[in-house]
């Protein structure tokens, strides 16, 4: 009966995640001035959340730490140079980094990488790209490792030339360059750029057919990718954790958003999706990936789809744009809710909030069994995306106060069933309840409770089991039961029966007990231990092999 209804719970899990979710409507957060026809969002976490852009002479840097609700003056009065920010990354509430498209709406060249710090009073230039053609188009760090990030600017040297790429491996405090070959006839898109590890990142180009460029092996090697999309801006651009699932979808063309380019290779091969959605308008489309799971998000003119099977269905999930168009927008999961920003051609910060947002890891069991004082734990998940591993925790029933027992590695990524086991051994009698805490390689982390309590009953009869390990060197562990609460001694001998230890010697509860012996400074040979109670004693033989 306990399978048939694990069985149905998770058909009907599955047929909910696959459903139709809720239709939200963005929310006005607020309205910003001065933007540009680039603006950029990036957000920290669900509270602090930045926005760039400005034109020429006029650059502008937003923040707001309480989710939306304010937001700062303009940040970027000090700025030298009279950038036009084409870019933004907050890597912290304290430190974020800007690109800029030099002069002249982006084609003067030597464009400029910028950093400052709280309270961003001051901007220092960390590299300039000389030449006199493009500008910085994105700025990506890894979430799972903060120090590792990418900067990619278009050629310095104009169409069809090399294109620029910066890597930091120290969060951003210095940066190497290097280049991709160049696009014939092209150059790469705004806000396109995308990274998935230290090795496997990439951009778009803005015309011509619509191309990724893509690495995956950091850079040594580069590939040109055609999604199919036709010529135009590619400038939505993401991957799935395992670098196989990619998304893209093109700015200005006659057929988004009805039809995305989705690859389940790497981005060798690209294949056309029909999003099916109602959704209209074609003047910007973004996609974030959330990652570790299999969750998309695509934006047009007045609203976001959203895939929760890689790209394979979509549905329209945030709707009414306040009939503006979607310039930008970024999302971060954070504990299985999803938070977006947007900023329309208004100026308007919009935001909303997805709480249909599917777990990395499907458990399909766990369940518990109870030999003498040791429980065996046992769990099974159906599929896992990113995942580290679980962390055990136990308590007494009916108390909060959980304690860490161990932790089982998991498999990463894997589609099929596995079977996972944990044994908590030499309890105390008790009722006792369990948790798994999982956690993916982000830090992003779900609890799974048992349904049922545990008990462990009194041990029938005094026992005294053999030492573990023996031989030992130099310590072991000597476990006994005792039926009933008492006086316990234990002893140590050597062979001539000379008592070497009594580490134990005093008032025990019933139940189960564990003594560590160490042997540092004993020969080896054989030793003797014995355990007395009211109720018996018993004795081992034990080894000792240095």
């Amino acid at each position: 009966m306990k399978k048939i209804f694990v069985l149905i719970f998770f058909i009907l899990a599955s047929a909910s995640l696959m459903g139709q979710p809720v239709s939200q409507n963005w929310t006005v957060t607020g309205t910003l001035s001065n933007l540009g026809n680039w603006p950029v969002v990036s957000i920290v976490n669900s509270n602090v959340i930045f926005v760039s852009g400005g034109v020429a002479n006029t650059p502008v840097v937003y923040m707001s730490t309480n989710g939306g609700l304010n937001w700062s003056d303009n940040l970027a009065g000090t700025l030298s140079g009279s950038p036009e920010i084409y870019c933004i990354y907050a890597l912290s509430p304290t430190k974020i980094f800007l690109g800029d498209g030099a002069v002249n709406g982006g084609a003067g060249g030597n464009a400029r990488l910028y950093t400052s710090n709280a309270p961003f009073v001051a901007y220092n230039i960390q590299y300039q790209t000389g030449g006199t053609n493009g500008f910085f188009n994105g700025i990506q760090f890894l979430k799972s490792n903060p120090l590792f990030g990418i900067a990619q600017s278009d050629p310095p040297g104009g169409e069809g030339q090399p294109y620029l790429i910066l890597k930091t491996t120290d969060g951003g405090t210095s940066w190497t360059s290097g280049t991709a070959p160049g696009t014939p006839g092209a150059v790469s898109a705004a806000n396109s750029v995308f990274i998935v590890d230290e090795n496997f990142y990439g951009f778009g180009t803005n015309k011509g057919a619509s191309h990724v460029c893509l690495t995956s092996n950091g850079g040594v090697n580069w590939i040109a990718s055609n999604t199919g999309l036709g010529d135009g801006f590619l400038s939505g651009i993401s991957f799935s954790s395992d670098k196989l699932r990619g998304i893209a979808t093109r700015t200005s063309s006659t057929t988004y958003p009805r039809t995305i380019a989705r690859t389940s290779n790497g981005g060798a091969n690209w294949s056309l999706i029909n999003t099916g959605t109602s959704i209209t308008g074609s003047q910007v489309s973004f996609v974030k990936w959330v990652p570790t799971s299999d969750l998309v998000y695509v934006t047009a003119d007045n609203g976001v789809m959203k895939s929760v099977n890689g790209g394979l269905n979509w549905t329209m999930t945030v709707s009414n744009a306040s009939n503006n168009s979607i310039k930008h927008f970024d999302v971060l999961a954070e504990n299985h809710t999803a938070y977006l920003f947007a900023i329309n051609s208004a100026g308007q910060i919009l935001k909303a909030v997805d709480t249909d947002v599917p777990l990395p890891v499907k458990l399909a069991s766990f369940s518990s069994s109870v030999t003498g004082g040791n429980v065996s734990l046992k769990w099974e998940t159906s599929e896992e995306i990113n995942n580290s591993g679980f962390e055990i925790y136990r308590t007494v029933s009916g108390k909060d106060e959980w304690s860490k027992i161990g932790f089982v590695e998991g498999k990463g990524n894997k589609s099929t069933n596995t079977v996972y086991s944990y044994p908590d051994k030499n309890l105390n009698p008790g009722i006792y309840s369990y948790k798994l805490k999982q956690i993916d390689y982000n830090g992003n982390f779900e609890y799974f409770n048992l349904d049922n309590n545990v008990k462990v009953e009194n041990p029938a009869k005094f026992s005294l089991l053999q030492n573990i390990p023996n031989p030992f060197n130099p310590s072991t562990v000597i476990s006994f039961l005792t039926s009933t609460s008492g006086t316990v001694s234990v002893n140590i001998f050597d062979i001539t029966g000379r008592l070497i230890s009594s580490p134990v010697n005093g008032y025990l509860n019933s139940g189960y007990h564990e003594v560590l012996f160490d042997g540092t400074g004993l020969s080896s040979g054989i030793y003797f231990c014995k355990v007395s109670s009211a109720e018996n004693s018993r004795i081992i033989r034990m080894m000792l092999m240095k």
